[in-house]
């Protein structure tokens, strides 16, 4: 049994929430101040990968329940400080890589 499945076993959803949370801030504030500045880019660049590992693994109801919570986040961040001109293209774009 895998890492993620064990700790899965004792951990409700709602504690997992929470210490994921956490985690970031605790993760970035034991980073050197030069490396902080590009805690972002780093997560974002993994991201893609952790998700082609960590997908798989997850039983189908719960790969669509969180695919669906990361396109609402994806959708929701990803347009902050965009005009709704810009969102609306955003979108669009969005549902031609879907489409493709």
């Amino acid at each position: 049994m895998s890492e993620i499945q064990e700790l899965s076993k004792w951990m409700t959803r709602e504690r997992r929430d929470n210490d994921i949370e956490a985690m970031l801030p605790r993760i970035m504030a034991g980073t050197t101040k030069t490396s902080r500045g590009r805690m972002p880019q780093i997560l974002a660049g993994m991201m893609p990968k952790c998700l082609e590992t960590l997908l798989p693994i997850l039983s189908k109801e719960d790969r669509v329940e969180f695919v669906l919570q990361m396109i609402s986040i994806l959708v929701e961040k990803g347009s902050v400080r965009m005009s709704e001109e810009e969102r609306e293209e955003f979108v669009l774009q969005i549902m031609e890589q879907i489409r493709s």
